[in-house]
């Protein structure tokens, strides 16, 4: 079950994930991305990989509690490819998460995944909704995102919280995170306080429990509709000289193993 239909899921119950939760599943997405960042090739040299598209969408939780951050299509090694953007000029990864200079087609390093990470755990802690009412078209609001945290993490550590946030969500790289160890030891100093503890069992059962309800509700003759219409807007692409359509690489998920 990704994020984002647990997170959807919990919304139309009219819940929220349980902050405990939520900081547990942003832990377990750095450490994901720590790996990414830390890999070497078969000499030893580091890839340097950015992830690129930290989303909810990417973020895999199972009914053991494991995290998995999956879909590395969109990484780069820092070697091969120094700037956000494709050879069509068309940035990767989802705009609300992006930072400013990926947005910008600028360089990207581990310090734009950092700051994807931060945009997803305002989110888990706020919901879909009021995500999206605070990212709009005029792009993400730090000061709204940030106090996400307000209202949901029991004082005083929700300071502590927005003030992760904050940094992490910073337009300036260099005022950032550097790495994902730095931000995961402030994560994990905030999450061992907040009670009741989370645990992957607790995970487990909340993945469970919403794999569950969304298995066995009826599915909507609308959104059939509009699966229908998505294929034959595919037929239809398929049927049209290449010249006149771009062409993508298809991405190659390569999940990374957060337990």
């Amino acid at each position: 079950l990704d994020l984002a239909k647990l997170i959807k899921e919990l919304e139309r119950r009219g819940e929220q994930l349980d902050p405990a939760i939520a900081l547990m599943v942003i832990a377990g997405v750095l450490r994901g991305l720590g790996h990414a960042h830390n890999a070497v090739d078969e000499h030893g040299r580091r890839l340097s990989l950015v992830h690129r598209d930290v989303s909810p969408q990417n973020v895999l939780l199972s009914i053991n509690g494991d995290i998995k951050l999956s879909d590395f299509g969109a990484a780069k090694a820092d070697a091969a490819v120094r700037h956000a953007r494709t050879a069509q000029n068309v940035a990767l990864g989802k705009l609300a998460y992006m930072a400013p200079e990926q947005r910008g087609g600028r360089q990207v390093d581990v310090r734009t995944d950092i700051y994807g990470t931060g945009i997803l755990l305002s989110e888990v802690l706020q919901g879909p909704s009021l995500f999206r009412r605070s990212t709009g078209l005029t792009g993400p609001d730090p000061e709204h995102l940030a106090n996400a945290a307000f209202g949901r993490v029991p004082a005083p550590i929700d300071e502590r919280v927005a003030a992760i946030i904050a940094r992490s969500i910073d337009k300036d790289p260099n005022r950032r995170y550097s790495d994902t160890v730095s931000m995961l030891a402030e994560l994990e100093a905030c999450l061992i306080e907040l009670r009741p503890a989370a645990t992957p069992d607790r995970l487990g059962s909340l993945v469970r429990d919403i794999s569950d309800a969304t298995a066995e509700r009826p599915k909507n003759p609308v959104s059939e509709q509009v699966i229908d219409s998505q294929s034959f807007t595919s037929a239809t692409r398929a049927s049209t000289p290449s010249s006149r359509r771009n062409q993508a690489e298809p991405s190659t998920p390569s999940p990374f193993d957060t337990a």
